[in-house]
């Protein structure tokens, strides 16, 4: 019936047969695939800089212990979830839930060694919430969306806590 198909935008793994904001089903774990190729390649450089720079200026600037462990466990991440795409198991869904809200965490983490808000890895996260907004779309979009605000905001909040910043830089 094309009246129930088209308000059905939840996306469907390649098992479930049809329906959902993808033509095939092979077309959402391509965009998985794809979305883990960049996770993969950011937390390859982040890794690099990690072992290879001598200079903290920038990222890792606040917390470079955690810096380092949290950019080899975005990479483990990235590879881990390359293994799984391949394999297809857990389901799309699933898949996509988890890779989006490790994301979040870990870049939100990231940003937290590299000084917080002002060292512009925030902005990675956004990429993040657009790539769950594509792979998910419907309501998936706003809670990953709420949840990096609140990620972000919490961030801020511990940030503070530790004298790092001061109140003015919530506005950043």
């Amino acid at each position: 019936d094309i009246a129930s198909q088209q308000f059905d935008t939840a996306p469907h793994d390649a098992d479930s047969g049809g329906g959902g904001i993808y033509p095939s089903p092979e077309q959402p774990w391509k965009k998985l695939s794809f979305f883990n190729y960049y996770r993969f390649f950011l937390a390859l450089t982040f890794t690099a800089v990690s072992l290879w720079s001598r200079s903290h200026d920038l990222l890792g600037s606040h917390n470079y212990g955690l810096f380092e462990a949290c950019s080899a466990a975005y990479l483990l991440v990235a590879v881990l979830s390359g293994v799984t795409i391949h394999l297809r198991v857990p389901t799309f869904e699933t898949q996509a839930h988890l890779q989006i809200l490790l994301d979040i965490t870990i870049l939100t983490l990231l940003m937290h060694a590299s000084g917080s808000v002002s060292s512009g890895l925030g902005m990675l996260i956004v990429i993040a919430i657009i790539a769950g907004s594509l792979l998910m779309g419907g309501q998936a979009a706003r809670l990953f969306a709420a949840i990096a605000t609140l990620a972000v905001l919490a961030e801020q909040v511990v940030t503070m806590f530790e004298g790092s910043v001061s109140a003015a830089n919530y506005t950043q």
